[in-house]
């Protein structure tokens, strides 16, 4: 199999784990994304902004623009940080602790991942490999045409 070909099937897989994070995340009128950041507000609140980018699918950009999201809904609120002023921590209004409380676990909400019928040693070996692909990526300039 040649890379091209391994890079279409990435492509293809991405594009099926990304429906299916859409589904799931659907039925409670969110973006995966914001599930994310939900779920991981429900397990620890009140957190530096500059977290997220590390616990959910999304860039810093995308981050906010779903914090901004979930900020119009009144589901979070942004705050200084009392010793660092220049770090913004994000932590759930009310509404939102009572939203987070009702979303299922990560692992109940995306049952139906593709990647659901492997075998937690083949997701490990699955896991080295991508980031043996990544890790060349994250250093490497982006050209533009």
């Amino acid at each position: 199999m040649t890379n091209f070909e391994v890079d279409v099937r990435l492509i293809k897989l991405s594009g099926l784990i990304s429906a299916s994070w859409q589904q799931a995340a659907a039925q409670w009128d969110l973006s995966p994304t914001a599930v994310h950041l939900l779920l991981a507000l429900r397990k620890e609140d009140d957190v530096p902004m500059g977290r997220f980018p590390q616990v959910c699918p999304a860039t810093k950009s995308n981050v906010t623009a779903v914090v901004d999201s979930l900020e119009e809904r009144g589901l979070v609120m942004r705050h200084p940080d009392s010793a660092d002023r220049r770090v913004i921590r994000i932590r759930l209004t009310e509404e939102g602790r009572h939203l987070a409380a009702r979303l299922p676990s990560h692992a109940e909400l995306f049952a139906d991942s593709p990647t659901a019928h492997l075998s937690p040693e083949e997701r490990d070996q699955l896991c080295r490999l991508l980031e043996k692909i990544e890790s060349p990526l994250e250093v490497m300039p982006v050209r533009s045409n």
